[in-house]
């Protein structure tokens, strides 16, 4: 990557949640290659699908244990091999990560994919708020490879993917696949309404993932007490002074950013990540799209789960709520209703026992 993004492909970027950078890391791609490569013949069945931010660390699949669509996913490997964490050190990559995410923000997660022949879809769904994606394609993706796809504009405005559509799995008529060539940068916005299109092609596709989110919506990272922390120390060395703060966990300073002044009703919206909540959805859209997300305490600080892609568009009550579907909403609010109550009669059992069930 060796330019900042020119006016026009910022606004792409803002306005469909996604953009593609032909060539970006051609330069260091057979690097790239050679390590994961090396990686995938370490790890030939890849790992279990990790339990993030639990503290439990990944377990490699075996013959008996590998997926039933040969499938390989293997997690951290940015610590694995600090090759695969070069691109953090270009500049221009980084002021982009800057300017959507703020000044001060974590380096989650890196995991390296293959995707076999006849592997089917993972269907729509949005990942946590206040965080950035990219992909860095290991070789060639044509249409209906296994790639990454998304509906473009889907990151505002939208409700949950599970409220809007009838199958999740099934593919959207706006979708587009994430193509590109090997060495192509693949950066997308997980509010977006995503999934993984099924591979109808006859060769595996291999593709480097990486993550990262503003340090105020998270007060801690995907690898941290996973990682060993001489590894971590020993990748932080591997970039640039002012790229340490990737690799950097203060608690306190995340929870400082992370105060929302103003209302009590915009502070509840601004204290989850997850979209799936849609009454708290509905008034986070209400407060954030069309607006400034700059923390006016923390000059070049986020608010708490924003981005900048969110100014793009107000937020409209019309565009919003045109997009439910009755039957999924229904059935996605008794299951949001249900749980609600199963949490409250585990912090008050006493409930169950003075209002017992007829015979």
């Amino acid at each position: 990557m060796d330019k900042n993004l020119s006016t026009g492909e910022w606004e792409s970027l803002a306005r469909d949640g996604y953009i593609r950078l032909p060539g970006a890391f051609k330069n260091i791609l057979p690097m790239l290659q050679k390590a994961t490569r090396e990686l995938a013949q370490q790890y030939p069945y890849g790992f279990a699908d990790p339990r993030y931010y639990t503290g439990a660390i990944p377990q490699p699949l075996t013959k008996e244990t590998a997926r039933p669509d040969g499938r390989i996913m293997i997690p951290h490997v940015g610590f694995r091999n600090f090759d695969i964490l070069a691109p953090l050190a270009n500049s221009y990559l980084h002021e982009l990560l800057e300017r959507i995410v703020g000044k001060d923000f974590y380096f989650s997660n890196t995991w390296y994919q293959e995707v076999p022949p006849g592997a089917g879809r993972l269907g729509y769904h949005k990942d946590p708020r206040g965080s950035i994606s990219f992909t860095i394609l290991m070789d060639d993706h044509g249409p209906g490879m296994g790639n990454t796809c998304l509906v473009p504009g889907s990151h505002i405005n939208t409700p949950p993917a599970s409220y809007c559509m009838a199958d999740p799995h099934a593919p959207h008529p706006s979708e587009v696949d994430l193509v590109g060539n090997a060495g192509d940068l693949l950066l997308f916005t997980p509010e977006a309404w995503h999934a993984r299109s099924a591979h109808n092609g006859s060769r595996r596709t291999c593709r480097l993932f990486y993550n990262f989110y503003s340090r105020s919506s998270r007060n801690t990272t995907a690898w941290a007490d996973v990682v060993d922390p001489v590894l971590v120390e020993q990748a932080r060395a591997k970039l640039p002074s002012e790229y340490a703060h990737m690799f950097e966990i203060n608690p306190r300073r995340s929870q400082d950013l992370a105060i929302v002044h103003g209302s009590a009703l915009k502070s509840w919206a601004y204290q989850r990540s997850s979209s799936e909540e849609i009454f708290r959805d509905i008034f986070y859209a209400a407060h954030r799209y069309g607006r400034s997300p700059e923390n006016e305490r923390h000059p070049g600080a986020l608010l708490p789960y924003t981005t900048r892609l969110s100014q793009a568009r107000m937020f409209s009550v019309v565009e919003y709520f045109s997009r439910l579907k009755l039957i999924p909403t229904l059935k996605n609010i008794f299951t949001l209703c249900r749980k609600k109550l199963q949490t409250i009669l585990r912090k008050n059992p006493r409930a169950v026992a003075t209002n017992p069930q007829p015979m």
